[in-house]
């Protein structure tokens, strides 16, 4: 999903059109994504 909003540029409703998935389970997996990264850089700071 990531690669998809971030990478592919694509709206959270396209994602979510294409994986068959809800818009809030799109956001949801996003702001995941986001906090997991977050976690990883400040871990290696």
């Amino acid at each position: 999903m990531c690669a998809l909003t971030w990478v592919e540029g694509l709206s959270h409703q396209e994602v979510a059109d294409r994986l068959g998935v809800s818009v809030g389970a799109v956001e949801k997996q996003l702001a995941r994504g986001r906090y997991h990264l977050r976690e990883k850089i400040s871990q290696s700071a």
